[in-house]
């Protein structure tokens, strides 16, 4: 989360070694990109619009547990000092992380695989629902066709079901001219007093280059 020096003063990185995020929109995105397709081989210029929507959205703290989809999302977000990244060891915790977040007076967003939101059924409803607590939760849209890892394939087809039976309102994002969306998305989890979750393609989040 915390943002490091190096010894010898020179430029300001983030725990995962991208370049300082105080510069020009223009320049930020080319070297963030730049950042994360030398650490993984992702193209990320999808993943960087959804960041920049996130902070469009007012998120100021950010909680979760990537699968490989997310991880190029969540590298722009922990080298980014303006939002405060908070990993997890277990999809549930962000839930309470988001939630401590927002009764701190933050703009809160929790972000992890379509597993660790089934994974967080208890959380969502006995904290958020049960307490009215608002939370945007981004997570990536497995077991679809664009999906060839066999274990993923239940998941996607109880996801949003699942949603619908806990009451929880969710909406798929799948072109890239729909990601402003997002802070609308928050906007509406705001009016609602409860979780709203955004699903995202897989192409909205990685590219060729990146993993199945």
């Amino acid at each position: 989360m915390a943002a490091s020096r190096s010894h010898g003063g020179g430029r300001r990185t983030g725990r995962l070694g991208s370049p300082d995020l105080r510069r020009p929109a223009g320049r930020r995105r080319a070297a963030l990109g730049t950042a994360v397709n030398n650490r993984k081989g992702w193209a990320v210029e999808d993943s960087v619009r959804v960041y920049e929507q996130l902070k469009a959205a007012g998120i100021t703290v950010v909680s979760g547990l990537p699968d490989d989809w997310i991880v190029p999302l969540l590298t722009l977000i922990d080298n980014d000092s303006e939002i405060t990244y908070i990993p997890v060891a277990r999809e549930s915790e962000a839930i309470g992380v988001c939630a401590g977040a927002w009764f701190g007076g933050a703009r809160a967003a929790a972000a992890m695989g379509i597993a660790g939101l089934l994974a967080s059924a208890h959380e969502l409803v006995t904290l958020n629902l049960a307490h009215q607590i608002p939370l945007l939760v981004v997570a990536s849209l497995r077991g679809g066709i664009d999906d060839q890892l066999t274990y993923q394939v239940g998941q996607g087809l109880v996801g949003k079901p699942y949603l619908d039976a806990l009451g929880i309102p969710h909406i798929t994002i799948s072109d890239p001219a729909q990601l402003d969306q997002l802070p609308a998305a928050y906007t509406r989890a705001l009016l609602l007093k409860r979780p709203f979750v955004t699903f995202l393609a897989k192409h909205l989040l990685i590219t060729k280059g990146g993993p199945t």
